[in-house]
């Protein structure tokens, strides 16, 4: 019929706007899953870099362990201590002291001594090592500090005497009678962390004789 005219092939104005519609959902759609992608690809670098960083601070509290030595050191008025590892309870400044063998020299350091005092501290939920130079620190002495590790609810060594695992060294038993004691078999490191749950460590600790140092 001639009054009947043919349909265009193009689009109509709706299909144009509904084309552009669904396009406009698709860009969404990828935007938000790009930006999904790079923030989980964020929060997986900054996990594996804490916990490598992590995983760095354990080794070092496990070579501080292995190289302590069964050496009573001295405390500020130059007594002898009554054990080469001395606990504290909780509550105070520090949580871990002992002498280590094998301090590495610093640039622009003499090294005098291969011995080192170290302290382990919880401090504003981090985990601090204190080192000195020296294997009898006084009042003037420097203190080198070194955050370990950082989102740490809680930490308390343990050691192992025998076959029993005592909460602080020396153990009570030995502390009220005054005895003295050498280096437990093994001491272990718990931390509760915000990130990684409960991570527990062990180092077995050599056995050494008693040096007069």
């Amino acid at each position: 019929m001639r009054g009947i005219r043919k349909r265009s092939a193009g689009l109509t104005l709706i299909e144009l706007l509904i084309a552009i519609a669904i396009l406009a959902v698709l860009a969404v759609l990828a935007s938000t899953l790009l930006g999904t992608s790079l923030e989980n690809q964020k929060h997986l670098r900054i996990s594996s870099a804490n916990l490598e960083e992590l995983g760095l601070s354990l080794t070092l509290v496990r070579r501080d362990l292995e190289q302590t030595l069964n050496r009573k050191g001295r405390d500020l008025y130059g007594e002898r201590q009554s054990a080469p590892i001395q606990s504290f309870a909780e509550g105070e400044q520090f949580l871990l002291e002992f002498t280590r063998d094998g301090r590495r020299q610093l640039p622009g350091e003499t090294l005098s001594s291969s011995l080192e005092r170290v302290r382990y501290a919880l401090e504003d939920g981090e985990l601090i090592r204190y080192s000195a130079a020296v294997p009898d620190p006084i009042n003037a002495t420097r203190w080198r500090k070194q955050r370990l590790a950082d989102d740490i609810v809680d930490a308390s060594f343990g050691f192992l005497s025998g076959e029993k695992w005592e909460r602080q060294w020396p153990p009570e038993q030995v502390s009220a009678t005054g005895d003295s004691l050498a280096l437990p078999l093994a001491v272990s490191l718990r931390l509760e962390t915000r990130r990684w749950g409960v991570i527990e460590l062990i180092a077995l600790l050599p056995g050494v004789k008693d040096e007069a140092g």
